[in-house]
C-alpha cells in the first residue's frame, strides 16, 4: 500500500497520498485579520452592554494578557487603542502579562500609546497584595495592578482539548497570583491529577478559579477561539460566563474530532514562521500524540521552538532512569516541568523525533531524535507507511464516536 497521510479534521481523518505538501499546515494569520476580529468582538458583546457604557475617562484599566494567546500582540494593541478611543487616557492603561518575551514585544506600545507594560512576577512581594479568602478558606495574593484597577479585562485562550480547564478565569488563575498558589495549583502532580480525576476535584478547582475572578471584579472577558494556522478563528467579548460558554461551543466546532485508530507515526505539527509554541502548547501536543500513537509507534514534534531549556528538562538531561526522573518531575511546577514529564514518559514508551531550533546534540541528550528538514520528515513517514498529521495539536479535542453522536 502507498504511504498515506491522515489529516485530523473537525469531522474525521482525511486520507491523502504522502508528499511534502500533504505534511504542511496552514500559514499563520495576518495581524490585520486578528485586529479586525477584536474590533468585531467589541462591537457585538455577549450578554453585556458595549464597552463604552462600562467606562469613565478616569478609570484605571488593567488588561490581563495570557502569554500563550494566539495573536496576543495585535489583540492587546487593538483593545488598548479602542479604550483610548473611548476616552481612557493611555497612562491609565496597564497591560499585565505572565510572559516576559511577550512583554518585550509589547514595549513599543509604551511610547506609541503612552500605556504601561508589566510582567507579572509571582515572587515579587512589591507586585502582590492580599486578595481575599476562597470559599475553602485559602488565602490568595494577586498582582497588585490587577487588584487595584477599576476595570480588569482578561484576555485568554479557549483550549477545547484541555481536560484540566477551570472555567472563564483560567487565564487569570493561578498565573497572576502568588508563587505559593501557583506552586500548589500548577505542580505537575496536581495538573495531571486534575486531568485524570475530574468530577468533584474539577468542581473544586472551578470554584477556586471563580473565587479568584470574583476577587478581581472580573465581570467581563475576552476569549480567543484559536483557528488553523495560528489564527484567531473568533474573538468573543462580554459577560464572563456567557463568553466562556460561547467560546467553548465555537472552539469545539473547529477542533472537535472523533478518535481515530492508533497510528504508527503521529506528527504533531505547529505552523512555521509564526510565534513559536509555548511549553504549555508542547505539553498539550505530546499528551494528544500519546493518545493516538500505536504502542510500537513514533511521535514527531515539528516546531520552530527556540526557548532555552529550564530546570525541568535540566533534570531530564541528568536522568539515569525515566521512572525515577518522572517521579521527580511530578513534584516540579510549571509548564516547562510538565512538558519534561510528558517527554520522559513518551520517550520511555517509544521514539520521539523533535524538530526545533535547539542544538541537535541537546535534543539527543534529552533522549529525543533531532529532525531538521521536510525531506527527513517525508522519509520518516515513508518508513512507517501511514502517519496521522495533527495541525495545531495543542487545540485538538478528541471525542469517542458515541460521544460525538450524543452531542450532534
Amino acid at each position: 500500500m502507498s504511504p498515506t497521510v491522515l489529516r485530523l479534521t473537525a469531522a474525521s481523518p482525511v486520507a491523502q497520498p504522502l508528499s511534502a505538501a500533504a505534511l504542511k499546515v496552514a500559514p499563520p494569520a495576518a495581524p490585520a485579520a486578528i485586529r479586525q476580529a477584536m474590533r468585531d468582538a467589541l462591537a457585538e458583546p455577549v450578554e453585556f452592554p458595549e464597552l463604552r457604557y462600562a467606562l469613565t475617562p478616569d478609570d484605571q484599566v488593567a488588561i490581563a494578557l495570557e502569554g500563550a494567546t494566539p495573536g496576543a500582540e495585535p489583540i492587546a494593541e487593538t483593545l488598548a487603542e479602542q479604550l483610548i478611543a473611548l476616552g481612557v487616557a493611555g497612562a491609565n492603561i496597564v497591560i499585565v502579562t505572565d510572559d516576559r518575551h511577550l512583554a518585550d514585544r509589547l514595549r513599543p506600545l509604551e511610547e506609541r500609546l503612552s500605556l504601561v507594560v508589566e510582567t507579572h512576577d509571582p515572587t515579587d512581594e512589591e507586585q502582590l497584595c492580599f486578595a481575599g479568602l476562597t470559599r475553602s478558606e485559602r488565602t490568595l495574593r494577586v498582582n497588585r495592578t490587577l487588584f487595584e484597577a477599576d476595570l480588569v479585562l482578561p484576555i485568554s485562550t479557549e483550549h477545547p482539548g484541555d481536560r484540566a480547564t477551570t472555567g472563564p478565569f483560567d487565564g487569570l488563575f493561578p498565573r497572576f497570583f502568588d508563587h505559593d498558589t501557583i506552586d500548589r495549583v500548577a505542580r505537575v502532580r496536581a495538573v495531571t491529577g486534575a486531568e485524570a480525576r475530574g468530577g468533584d476535584h474539577a468542581q473544586a478547582r472551578r470554584q477556586e478559579s471563580d473565587d479568584a475572578g470574583r476577587m478581581l471584579g472580573a465581570a467581563v472577558l475576552v476569549r480567543v477561539v484559536p483557528g488553523r494556522g495560528g489564527a484567531a478563528e473568533r474573538i468573543v467579548f462580554g459577560e464572563a460566563n456567557a463568553v466562556w460558554s460561547e467560546a467553548r461551543r465555537l472552539a469545539q466546532s473547529v477542533w472537535r474530532s472523533s478518535m481515530p485508530a492508533p497510528a504508527p507515526l503521529v506528527i504533531a505539527r505547529f505552523e512555521d514562521d509564526a510565534t513559536p509554541p509555548t511549553w504549555g502548547d508542547l505539553s498539550r501536543a505530546l499528551a494528544l500524540a500519546e493518545q493516538l500513537v500505536a504502542s510500537d509507534g513514533a511521535i514527531v514534534l515539528w516546531t520552530d521552538f527556540d526557548e532555552p531549556i529550564g530546570p525541568g528538562l535540566g533534570r531530564l538531561l541528568e536522568a539515569d532512569g525515566y521512572e525515577r526522573v518522572t517521579a521527580d518531575l511530578s513534584e516540579q511546577v510549571g509548564d516547562e516541568a510538565l512538558f519534561a514529564w510528558r517527554l520522559a514518559q513518551a520517550i520511555d514508551r517509544g521514539p520521539v523525533f523533535w524538530r526545533s531550533r535547539l542544538a541537535g546534540t541537546l535534543v539527543e541528550d534529552l533522549g529525543a531524535t533531532p529532525i531538521a528538514s521536510e525531506e527527513e520528515l517525508v522519509r520518516l513517514a515513508e518508513r512507517y507507511g501511514t502517519c496521522l498529521l495533527l495541525e495545531q495539536p495543542q487545540h485538538v479535542c478528541l471525542v469517542l464516536d458515541e460521544d460525538a453522536e450524543a452531542s450532534s
